[in-house]
């Protein structure tokens, strides 16, 4: 190295600034990468989305196919278990039902006293049965007896005196014949008129007679209908009057009874098309329940309708009679009424529970006998009596169709069929009241098998047990 080149780098370094370190060596620069461009991204962004819903879909698509796939997962490959019943042929009636009646006494007797006086005995207990012409109270009857006796005198002293009056008559009259001009014809008119007014007397004292034996049979209150007697707003000793307004008690007549329900105008040509004409052809039945509709309380016949629809309510009132020999109608009291119109016979019915209704039709599934597949089929359904429906199209009997397990099904799945017995399943039908009382009497160990024995027995269950 000459000696120009040592000094021009030695005078480089003296005229670096003196707060910078030494040079050193660099090492050597990484290669520059390139930019990934915004639209790259957006490419990645959108692959990744379709890609998980192609996946999503596949996933759905598998979780949604047949109905079969899931039950037989969870049953592990076996057929669904479903409770199904045969159709079968059997009588429906036809009722016009949801009526509210109201339970009316034929008689009602209000025990108002009609004399007064003291509370001397009463011949019955609160709530009792009592016939025509039993004994009900005994007022004191002292005081109208004493009035008996006085205007009986009265009688007597009177007809004593119409007596001598007729006597002084008869002997004026034959005076005046025998003797001409001894007794005046004046005397004869005058004696004539006191005559007259003794027979006026004696009437007179007759009706007071009879109206003081009328207050001593007042005193002694029978009951002119037979009925139950209610409770009692008077006891013994109590001083009553004539002028009471409030009864002593009430008796109201249980046998028969009526039931008072309205029926809309839309239905009232039906039922008179139906009734009895010039008392030729059956009554219409009319039942009526308890308020849920679970127990039949009696059972009547149509007795009398309205003259004139109300054009309030656009419906007609109507009474319906019953027997009501065991008393479980009870006046006053709210029940459910239906009125029987038409009776159909040999019809195709199931239980209403097989009858699944659709966005555009009624259907139900009904199971091959062979395969034990089920298919959808749609029917025409009519008249509902409680938990059986009659099919007027679409179903044959015999043919057996699925009432519970339905919301698992779908068109082909095989299913193995129960008897509503193996599923456990009563029957909703009301039942009388007899039977439902001889449920609640069952001993307790066993009447968790009998809570349901208000309803129809489970043999019907099955569409009918009417054939």
């Amino acid at each position: 190295m000459s000696h120009e080149t040592v000094s021009f780098r030695e005078a480089e370094m003296e005229n670096r600034p003196k707060h910078l370190p030494p040079a050193t060596p660099s090492a050597p620069t990484p290669p520059v990468q390139p930019k990934k461009s915004k639209a790259g991204w957006v490419i990645m962004t959108v692959l990744a989305v379709m890609a998980v819903a192609v996946v999503f879909i596949v996933r759905r698509g598998t979780a949604s196919g047949p109905a079969m796939s899931r039950s037989a997962m969870a049953l592990g490959g076996k057929p669904l278990p479903v409770v199904a019943v045969k159709a079968r042929l059997g009588d429906i009636p036809v009722f016009i039902d949801g009526l509210l009646g109201s339970v009316t006494p034929l008689n009602t007797y209000n025990v108002i006293p009609r004399v007064t006086g003291q509370i001397m005995k009463i011949y019955f207990t609160e709530g009792q049965m009592v016939n025509v012409g039993d004994p009900l109270f005994d007022i004191d009857e002292r005081p109208y007896k004493a009035a008996l006796d006085a205007a009986q005198g009265q009688l007597e002293k009177d007809q004593a005196l119409l007596e001598g009056a007729e006597n002084d008559l008869k002997l004026y009259e034959t005076s005046q014949k025998e003797a001409p001009g001894s007794i005046t014809q004046q005397q004869i008119e005058d004696q004539d008129a006191l005559v007259d007014q003794d027979k006026a007397n004696v009437a007179l004292d007759n009706a007071n007679i009879y109206g003081d034996k009328m207050n001593v049979i007042y005193c002694h209150i029978t009951s002119p209908i037979a009925g139950r007697v209610g409770l009692l707003n008077v006891t013994l000793g109590n001083l009553v009057q004539a002028s009471d307004t409030m009864p002593l008690a009430v008796v109201t007549q249980f046998q028969p009874i009526t039931v008072v329900f309205h029926v809309a105008e839309d239905d009232l040509q039906q039922i008179i098309a139906k009734m009895p004409v010039n008392g030729k052809g059956p009554d219409l039945q009319v039942e009526a329940f308890n308020r849920d509709e679970t127990v039949l309380l009696a059972t009547g016949k149509l007795y009398a309708m309205d003259s004139q629809v109300d054009p309030t309510t656009g419906t007609i009132a109507m009474k319906a009679e019953f027997d009501n020999k065991d008393g479980v109608l009870y006046p006053d009291e709210f029940v459910d009424v239906r009125l029987l119109l038409d009776t159909l016979n040999k019809v195709v019915i199931i239980p209403t529970a097989a009858v699944q209704q659709g966005p555009d039709s009624t259907f139900v599934y009904v199971v091959e006998p062979k395969t034990n597949k089920v298919d959808v089929r749609t029917v025409t359904v009519g008249a509902t009596d409680s938990d059986r429906q009659q099919i007027v199209a679409g179903l044959q009997p015999g043919e057996t169709v699925v009432m519970q397990g339905v919301d698992k099904l779908a068109p082909g799945m095989v299913v193995r069929p129960m008897s509503p017995q193996q599923g456990g399943i009563a029957s909703t039908r009301p039942t009388t009241r007899e039977t439902a009382q001889s449920a609640s009497t069952q001993p307790a160990s066993t009447h968790s098998h009998h809570k349901h024995s208000h309803t129809r027995p489970s043999a019907d269950a099955d569409g009918g047990g009417d054939q």
